[in-house]
């Protein structure tokens, strides 16, 4: 088992080579926006796959939407993309030891950020414009897991779906 100090050590050197990688802005945008669309591919195969089981009533919705949606963080990971939610953990690692800096935690955030709406903004429109996910199933468990994100308050957000 790796111990806490390895494992910040790792992480440290992990926000080295995002650190080195951000100095090409323009790729590291689109590795983002890549990660963008590879999240939205989870959420339409998540979607297109336990809709008609959600339809049904059946109770193994909950394990099926388990199953499906870790597609999409391994092909983040396989293919390097750069995810916001973990350049958020890795840079600040990198930067409160000392192995980055602010500089590069901001821009990585920045780039991160902004790639990933960017990605999954355009996936979302070519996943509307194809109607995949106009099958009546998928449409109401669609409507029913934004309808249960328009319910929550501020804070921590839980049970999303």
């Amino acid at each position: 088992m790796i111990s806490i100090a390895a494992n910040v050590t790792e992480t440290a050197e992990q926000a080295a080579h995002k650190a080195r990688d951000v100095g090409d802005r323009a790729r590291y945008f689109a590795s983002a926006m890549l990660a963008g669309a590879y999240i939205g591919i989870g959420e339409v195969l998540l979607l297109v796959a336990v809709s008609p089981f959600a339809a049904g009533h059946s109770p193994a919705v909950r394990l099926l939407e388990g199953a499906v949606f870790p597609v999409a963080l391994t092909i983040v990971m396989f293919a390097g993309a750069q995810l916001f939610t973990s350049n958020v953990m890795v840079m600040l690692v990198g930067a409160l030891s000392g192995r980055t800096g602010l500089r590069h935690l901001a821009v990585s955030w920045g780039l991160s950020l902004a790639g990933n709406l960017a990605g999954t903004l355009v996936f979302g429109a070519m996943v509307h414009a194809s109607g995949v996910t106009s099958s009546g199933p998928a449409r109401a468990m669609l409507a029913e897991m934004l309808h249960g994100k328009e319910a929550l308050g501020g804070g921590q957000r839980r049970g999303l779906r």
